[in-house]
Order: structure tokens, then sequence, then C-alpha cells
């Protein structure tokens, strides 16, 4: 897969442990692991976190992960097309 986009789920983690690429969405509070504050993951170096600034505020965090999407969409590929989106 060229990136997964998920919540804190079994799926993400697996992914993670294989060095795929990884956005996680986290919520304002989270559980200590995924470092308050950071960006990235000490344990998985490809996954980066997307975190709530507020409370339930999910909105913000949606923005930013298009905003990623927009910036990396030439490397993403169409599934099955073997090209590169420009989404």
């Amino acid at each position: 897969c060229d990136l997964l986009i998920a919540v804190d789920t079994a799926n993400a983690h697996i992914a993670g442990a294989m060095h795929k690429p990884v956005w996680i969405l986290l919520g304002a509070y989270t559980e200590w692991r995924w470092l308050k504050g950071s960006l990235v993951d000490k344990w998985y170096p490809t996954m980066r976190y997307f975190r709530q600034l507020d409370d339930k505020d999910w909105e913000s965090v949606l923005k930013e992960v298009v905003k990623g999407i927009k910036k990396n969409a030439k490397s993403f590929k169409l599934m099955g097309s073997g090209k590169a989106s420009a989404a």
C-alpha cells in the first residue's frame, strides 16, 4: 500500500511494524505511547501523527490530512493502476 490512514487500530500497528507509511489520527487525550507533542513515532519510523488540538475537533485533523495528501499526491498510486495520481 502507498499509505494507510487510520485511527489507533491493529491495522495501523501492523502496517507500522511492516514499515509501511501510516498516518494515524489521534484524539487530544491519548495513551503515553503516542508521545504527546510529537508528530512521529519512535517505534514505527514510517508513522506520522495527526493529533487533535482540542477534544472532539476532528475537522482540523482532517484538514491537515487533506493538506498532506495534496502535498504528497504525486507519490501516491491509484489502486491497481501502477501510475502516480495527482489527485
